[in-house]
């Protein structure tokens, strides 16, 4: 019989779970005044595939995400990332007083650092 006690413990490999991603898709349907029916039309598919997306029976993927952004005129994917009325960071930034803006630049820079190193 061997002895287990000298014998390195396993590693245990901890399994990211990847957060579901928030696209606000029904909020720019609203904003765009199309309907569910009309963003099938222009990308090429059924309503019930872009029913199945809005409800969170179909993940998204980054085809999906390109087509939808196409079909309702939308220059980056990352916009559907956020309602259709929330500024953008670069808007955010921009109404920012010039020494705030380097201090929110700085804080930003430090997470991203961060969440590289963890």
């Amino acid at each position: 019989m061997r002895d287990n006690r000298n014998m390195p413990k396993p590693i245990k490999i901890l399994h990211l779970q990847r957060r579901p991603l928030r696209v606000y898709l029904r909020e720019w349907l609203e904003h765009e005044g199309v309907t569910a029916e009309q963003l099938a039309g222009r990308m090429e598919t059924s309503k019930s595939v872009v029913s199945k997306l809005m409800n969170g029976r179909q993940r998204y993927n980054q085809d999906w995400l390109e087509r939808i952004a196409y079909a309702l005129n939308r220059e980056d994917v990352q916009e559907l990332l956020r309602p259709p009325l929330a500024p953008t960071a670069n808007e955010l930034l921009s109404r920012m007083p010039p020494e705030t803006r380097e201090t929110a630049i700085n804080v930003l820079i430090d997470l991203a650092g961060a969440r590289k190193a963890g």
